[in-house]
């Protein structure tokens, strides 16, 4: 995956940090977890994604408790809490996201691909495209992990597609445009 080609999009900088995030965690290294969550979570807010921000600070804030830093934790935890009311999206997804999560961290990839794109039919389903789109990439990095097929997995780029279109008929034109330009991005991404 080359992250250095798409780093200076802001979607792709937030799922860099849930990256390198994940990798310290998985290594132990938690406070640079905690630091990599922290900047996932404040750029989510400064997009306006906020359930993924309050995804963000609930890894954070987890990631605190478990080095004892219960103060500090439960400050994060407060905004999470604060970000999710911003939305209405529904608790089920973020124990959707949370479960991918725990097979990732496991190393049941398998498990955390298919969950994501549960998530993402699901999601697409209710016409909730980017966070369609979300877990389509998400499922696309654990393919890529897996040694499968990336740049030709097509789910990321139909729902991105499909994002731009829902932006295009509500005259969003500018998110429209934005949609259209993560699949380019996509292909830098996972370009062989």
């Amino acid at each position: 995956m080359r992250w250095d080609k798409v780093n200076k999009d802001a979607y792709y900088k937030a799922r860099e940090y849930e990256f390198i995030a994940k990798r310290y965690e998985k290594v132990g290294e938690i406070e640079k977890a905690i630091e990599y969550w922290e900047n996932y979570a404040k750029l989510k807010i400064k997009k306006g994604s906020y359930f993924l921000a309050a995804y963000g600070y609930c890894h954070t804030s987890r990631l605190l408790a478990s080095i004892g830093e219960y103060g500090k934790s439960a400050d994060l935890m407060q905004k999470a809490r604060n970000y999710s009311e911003k939305t209405d999206i529904p608790t089920s997804l973020f124990f959707s996201y949370e479960l991918a999560f725990k097979f990732e961290m496991d190393g049941a990839l398998k498990d955390a691909l298919e969950c994501y794109e549960d998530i993402g039919f699901l999601q697409e389903k209710l016409g909730n495209y980017f966070l369609a789109a979300d877990a389509f990439e998400h499922a696309a990095e654990l393919r890529y992990a897996l040694g499968k097929p990336t740049k030709e997995y097509e789910l990321p780029q139909k729902a991105w597609s499909k994002n731009s279109q829902y932006w295009d008929d509500k005259g969003e034109k500018d998110d429209a445009k934005w949609s259209k330009e993560r699949k380019r991005f996509y292909e830098t991404l996972y370009r062989e």
